[in-house]
């Protein structure tokens, strides 16, 4: 199959927009709004090419590049903390090998410095060439929310049930936000966490309210836990037609006393469940005491993957700046 890769201007918006609402996910991270949103915020260019083939649009791919020193850096997305799965958005028969050999074609002629591509869990693993380009393989936990609350609630490892009753013992009480100053408190706390490693959070608040005011209680949902009328811990969820993922959560530094987490997750997925979602993914299970509260709610171990190259002579040059720049890429 031959592919060709097109820059996607205003006049071809509706060609964009109609793809990615007729594609099955359907996924808000590969929506002009969210992607512009991204580009405001993160002081990075935002470049968008349709994929095309002899049938028309094939794919879409949204890449957001900044300079470092004298190299382009280019990403999809950027800052992975709140949009984990971005990368090319394809139709189910493009042949995997044609879409990354396009992909790193227009890469190496099209000027890159350097370029990181993460992909949608469920993609096999990537057919490249290792001269070309190197393949990480990352993981997730989805649960299968199509198996019902009882089987769901079952499939919990017992801690798991244990820490949510114990909460609802305790007087946790877990509800959706709602209004403009809920985002204020939970950005409040996912604050005080990076404070309390010596981080500052990878988002400025300004992001957050402007998140909130285009797609909160719609596409992305808040919830907050309560306890004896103190905010104790909080989440947002991106809720697709489909797909669930957890992207963000925060807890005040005393909260653990009362399980609020793994209620809020509890509370999340039921509300997944309610909104007729068929997946919920936790989002990202490489870090292993993370994994293990993740696992405790009895979903599968996915796979999805980071393609990272160096496609220009300048790269090659800077082999030895590459730590420095994966380092970089690191905090984004």
């Amino acid at each position: 199959m031959s592919l060709r890769m097109v820059p996607c201007g205003p006049e071809r918006y509706g060609e964009w927009d109609r793809f990615r609402e007729e594609h099955p996910a359907c996924p808000l991270f590969h929506s002009r709004p969210w992607l512009n949103l991204l580009a405001r915020h993160q002081a990075a260019r935002l470049d968008m090419y349709l994929i095309e083939d002899t049938r028309g649009v094939a794919g879409i791919f949204p890449v957001f590049s900044r300079n470092y020193v004298v190299a382009r850096v280019f990403s999809s997305p950027y800052v992975v903390t709140d949009t984990p799965y971005l990368g090319p958005l394809v139709r189910a028969d493009v042949p995997d090998r044609d879409l990354w050999s396009t992909l790193l074609a227009h890469a190496r002629n099209g000027g890159m410095d350097f370029l990181r591509m993460f992909t949608r869990v469920g993609v096999p693993l990537p057919d490249i060439d290792p001269a070309l380009a190197s393949v990480q393989r990352k993981t997730t936990h989805v649960l299968d929310l199509t198996l019902g609350e009882n089987a769901l609630w079952e499939g919990m490892e017992g801690r798991c049930r244990t820490a949510v009753r114990k909460a609802l013992k305790d007087g946790v009480a877990v509800g959706e936000a709602a209004g403009d100053g809920f985002i204020d408190r939970y950005v409040d706390m996912l604050e005080g966490v990076y404070a309390r490693q010596g981080l500052a959070s990878p988002n400025a608040r300004p992001f957050y309210r402007e998140m909130w005011s285009m797609f909160g209680g719609r596409e992305i949902i808040g919830l907050m836990a309560v306890h004896e009328g103190r905010d104790i811990a909080g989440a947002l969820f991106v809720m697709d037609p489909h797909d669930a993922y957890y992207i963000s959560g925060a807890s005040v530094s005393d909260a653990g006393q009362v399980s609020p987490n793994n209620i809020l997750q509890w509370e999340a997925i039921r509300l997944a469940m309610a909104r007729g979602v068929n997946r919920y993914d936790f989002v990202g299970s490489d870090i292993p005491r993370i994994a293990k509260f993740k696992q405790s709610f009895g979903g599968m171990l996915h796979e999805y993957w980071c393609i990272e190259a160096a496609p220009s002579r300048l790269a090659r040059l800077m082999r030895e700046a590459y730590p420095w720049l994966k380092r970089r890429l690191g905090r984004v």
